[in-house]
């Protein structure tokens, strides 16, 4: 299995009045074949300076031959990838722990943090919307989670769209629809969210949105 279709990103989120937050990113199009641990371990890459952990993953369904359940969180257990995920950070001695892991259809969307990080998280919501014709695909769309840390509000977004440069428009509007189709309790993500962090698979870009 090859790992170019995956993207690493790591970036320093300032805050207000506290230390700033070191994010990373992963996002994989796995294509629906199961990855050797070896390889997910060399992707993840040196994790010690980490704050929050985020992996999103498309077209990941396929078969598992083996197994990391057992020693997975309540959240990650009934999940291949997301188990593979933690055991890999255990091996590595990363003291992240799961947060929260959305999921629907092939697309994932899986939250790490620093234990003393999740403690001061006062608010979380996830949710997911599916794009295309009639909105009832499970191949394209994005899973999203939303938390609130220190009274500063992020929303990461996986998403799977359509792929090539032909099809931007249509990229950009099924975004949108993410956007607008995703309701965090009453209200829109853009109406409550101080930054948006999207990525993904055919997505092409990372957008920021810093709400005053």
């Amino acid at each position: 299995m090859s790992k170019e279709k995956a993207e690493v990103q790591v970036e320093d989120i300032e805050l207000a009045d506290h230390p700033k937050l070191r994010i990373k990113f992963i996002t994989w199009n796995v294509g629906n074949e199961e990855p050797e641990k070896s390889e997910v371990s060399d992707l993840y890459g040196d994790l010690d300076t980490i704050d929050i952990f985020v992996v999103g993953l498309q077209e990941c369904e396929y078969k598992a031959k083996s197994s990391f359940s057992k020693e997975a969180s309540s959240q990650s257990k009934k999940f291949h990838f997301p188990s593979l995920t933690e055991s890999v950070l255990k091996e590595k001695n990363v003291k992240l722990v799961t947060l929260a892991v959305v999921h629907f259809g092939e697309i994932y969307l899986h939250i790490l943090v620093k234990p003393e990080i999740k403690e001061e998280i006062t608010w979380s919501q996830s949710s997911m919307e599916r794009t295309g014709i009639g909105g009832v695909g499970w191949n394209k769309g994005g899973c999203v989670f939303a938390l609130e840390y220190k009274r500063n509000t992020f929303c990461f977004v996986s998403a799977h769209l359509a792929a090539h440069m032909e099809h931007l428009d249509r990229r950009n509007a099924d975004f949108q629809e993410i956007l607008s189709g995703t309701r965090l309790g009453e209200q829109s993500i853009c109406s409550r969210i101080m930054q948006i962090l999207q990525f993904g698979s055919g997505s092409g870009h990372k957008l920021d949105i810093t709400k005053a």
